[in-house]
């Protein structure tokens, strides 16, 4: 097993506009609400929503969540398809020499066409009357800040514009034009609407984007540093399943979002995040392809105004990862051994990979154990391995070095697994007469009588695996998971009830 696997890096940025935040209204999208009207056109609050060719699937349309909801089926319309307007919001008190930038967040479930995806900004007069474009901004135009979406990824799109000083503009609105929405949820949230100056949040990449690590290890770390000026919220750092973060080197670590608040005058001094691939990763392909996809292994800088920028690492797994059984026991019951199976995937080995049972144990490639042996090299059997408890043991459990698969392969860190192995007379199987030991059931229960109080008690299902182990009382009632066979063990009896 000697393959390697290397990820790519790529960095984006996104800049909006900002400086004195203006209300609009259920911006955050917390006031929820269904789509009420007639035709094509809809209402919900702070929003109207023009489905241009009736194609909204409605009902699974609105706000929940924190999050406008939009659901539409397979259409090749252009932009236009669906516009979603906010609420009008006056500006007529604020000044024409600084820029008003509206801005959203979107996600999409699946990717949509390029320039599937359009914003604006419309104007009315004090009397509600619209005002063209040409006419109410500086150069006559709307200057989008984005339109691009990739599936899942939650981007902010915005546009901005500056107000033309004669044209009595009172009102405006922010449109979000939405066309080619093939079987796409799309999840809109965060309107903003600011007049001001440029919020800016820089991001400076680590020298080296390499992370490397054993399966299962945490890597080395790599940090990159945030800055920010006219901002007048969090900026936020989170992202990619494979990663973990801290504000400190070398301690501090965790999957939870950091959170970073500007200084009053809007600025966020330079701040370092150091970020590693967390110690759980432990998945490792058998073929030569990528260890996590990119997005498993990148950092997302989110502020509402700033935008999203991103930080892709590149990544290397090295050793070998396995999957645990269901439970750690092993059993035989009535001279029938039951066995687990574990899976073992590796990549850039420098030695075979070796995998050895404890001497009350036996392993093999398949399940009916045709060639049961005490050690195996992997790949040259295969990848996956069975275990069981050797037939013949006393009766009893066990726990110890005897009943431990280990593995190991040169220059990496050995795994073991620990089993308990539960060894049951084969005589004890058939029911048991005992005068003052009872069994019955009844409404998903099995009850056990006379059994001294103290005493254990184990249930077993029908392939050996322990599914409950209790303390015995004067009457005993134990609760099952599911309707089936099971065998109840008390010290070396066994008795096989039927739970209908």
């Amino acid at each position: 097993m000697k393959k390697l696997i290397t990820l790519c890096l790529v960095i984006a940025a996104f800049v909006t506009i900002q400086a004195q935040s203006i209300p609009v209204t259920n911006g955050d999208c917390s006031t929820d609400g269904a789509l009420t009207g007639v035709g094509t056109t809809y209402v919900i609050p702070g929003f109207t929503i023009l489905d241009k060719y009736a194609k909204l699937t409605v009902a699974n349309c609105g706000i929940s969540n924190g999050s406008l909801r939009i659901v539409g089926p397979a259409n090749a319309a252009a932009q236009g398809d669906v516009v979603v307007t906010t609420d009008k919001v006056d500006v007529s008190t604020f000044g024409t020499d600084k820029p008003f930038s509206f801005a959203c967040t979107v996600k999409s479930t699946v990717g949509l066409p390029t320039g599937s995806v359009n914003v604006n900004i419309s104007a009315v007069d004090a009397a509600g009357t619209g005002i063209p474009a040409a006419t109410a901004f500086v150069g006559g135009a709307v200057t989008k800040l984005g339109n691009t979406l990739s599936t899942g990824v939650a981007a902010t799109l915005g546009a901005n514009v500056r107000l033309n000083p004669t044209a009595g503009v009172a009102k405006l609105s922010f449109v979000l034009q939405v066309g080619k929405y093939i079987a796409n949820d799309l999840l809109i949230d965060d309107f903003t609407l600011i007049y001001g100056t440029i919020p800016v949040v820089n991001v400076t990449p680590p020298a080296s984007l390499a992370l490397s690590t054993e399966a299962g290890v945490a890597s080395n770390e790599t940090s990159f540093t945030l800055d920010g000026s006219a901002l007048t919220s969090d900026v936020k750092v989170y992202g990619g399943v494979s990663l973990e973060y801290s504000k400190t080197s070398g301690a501090g670590f965790s999957q939870d979002t950091i959170k970073l608040a500007p200084a009053g005058d809007g600025s966020l001094a330079p701040t370092t995040i150091y970020a590693r691939i967390r110690a759980g990763v432990t998945s490792v392909p058998t073929a030569s392809s990528t260890v996590t996809t990119p997005a498993q292994i990148k950092a997302t800088v989110f502020n509402k105004e700033g935008g999203s920028k991103f930080v892709q690492f590149t990544g290397t797994i090295t050793g070998f990862a396995t999957t645990l059984p269901a439970t750690d026991s092993l059993s035989v019951i009535a001279d029938k051994a039951y066995y687990k199976s574990f899976r073992i995937t590796a990549n850039s080995l420098t030695a075979d990979l070796v995998v050895a049972a404890g001497s009350k144990l036996e392993i093999a490639t398949d399940s009916l154990f045709t060639s049961a042996q005490s050690s195996l090299i992997l790949p040259t059997v295969g990848d996956t391995v069975y275990v069981r408890l050797k037939k013949g043991l006393a009766i009893g459990t066990i726990s110890d070095e005897t009943t431990k698969v280990s593995m190991t392969s040169a220059g990496f860190i050995s795994k073991y697994f620990q089993f308990v192995g539960n060894t049951m007379a084969a005589s004890a199987v058939s029911n048991v007469n005992i005068d003052n030991l009872k069994f019955s059931t009844e409404d998903g229960s099995v009850r056990v009588i006379g059994v001294k109080a103290g005493k254990k008690i184990e249930i077993y299902n029908s392939v050996g695996q322990k599914v409950k182990s209790v303390t015995a009382t004067d009457n005993t009632n134990i609760a099952l998971p599911t309707k089936g066979i099971y065998l109840i063990k008390v010290d070396a009896f066994v008795q096989k009830v039927v739970l209908r």
